[in-house]
């Protein structure tokens, strides 16, 4: 029976979170429950779809995830349970899962079947059916699920541009925008907000004075901005979703 089961949602540490661990605990007593992050920027489906494809690699196999970004609760929506060859999915056809069904081409696609998992509530599916469609799979339930029509799944809209994806618990911005470790560059120069930022380029944080507004590439291998020992998002006032603009690379 899978055991490990991994929350991604929107929705902050309040008793939401708890009633959704509870429901696990409730039906498989000795199951692994990890809180991956409850702190994505509301209704930002884009950041969610990066943490999840940033984390889900350095679980177990048969890990389940339950990703639940979710602006469309209670509408007509699909839901979907996604399955690699070493993990689950449970959560809303939203995009959410871009990134998992881009790097993983042979994963199954399943549609959950609200007709078998009936959800009590119209705002949160969390609780009433992505948690106990999770169950169900740990314990090798599947009649809830029927294959999913792959014309109808969601992807994240093509970007031309580059954005904030998320901004971590230190302030620091992480971007789509693609770079690498071995990058060798002295300063760019940052759009945001209608106001430009000449940055250095560095490695570590270190190589910066405290309070220094810098750039680099993050474990991600996308670019990313600080402050040493501060919040680049407040210094720069973003949030996930902003347009950002790189003028020149030098």
């Amino acid at each position: 029976m899978n055991s490990t089961f991994c929350f991604i949602t929107d929705f902050n540490h309040d008793f939401a979170v708890a009633c959704m661990e509870g429901l696990i605990l409730k039906s498989i007593a000795n199951a692994r429950i990890v809180h991956v992050d409850h702190s994505i920027e509301k209704f930002c489906v884009a950041s969610a779809a990066f943490v999840l494809n940033s984390s889900y690699t350095y679980f177990p196999d048969n890990t389940i995830f339950i990703a639940i970004v979710d602006p469309g609760v209670g509408s007509k929506r699909e839901t979907l349970c996604i399955e690699t060859d070493r993990y689950q999915f449970i959560g809303p056809n939203n995009g959410i899962f871009h990134y998992i069904l881009k790097n993983n081409p042979n994963a199954r696609i399943w549609h959950i079947n609200e007709e078998i998992i009936v959800a009590t509530s119209n705002t949160f599916h969390g609780r009433d059916l992505f948690t106990p469609a999770a169950i169900h799979l740990a314990q090798n339930k599947r009649d809830f699920l029927t294959p999913a029509l792959l014309k109808n799944i969601v992807y994240l809209p093509q970007l031309k541009d580059y954005l904030v994806i998320y901004v971590d618990s230190f302030g620091n911005v992480k971007t789509n925008v693609p770079a690498n470790q071995n990058q060798a560059l002295s300063h760019i120069n940052l759009i945001i907000n209608d106001q430009s930022h000449r940055l250095p380029w560095v490695k570590t944080f270190s190589q910066a004075p405290a309070g220094q507004l810098i750039a680099y590439c993050g474990s991600n291998n996308t670019m990313e901005f600080a402050v040493n020992l501060g919040s680049a998002a407040k210094q720069l006032q973003v949030r996930p979703g902003q347009l950002i603009r790189i003028d020149s690379c030098i």
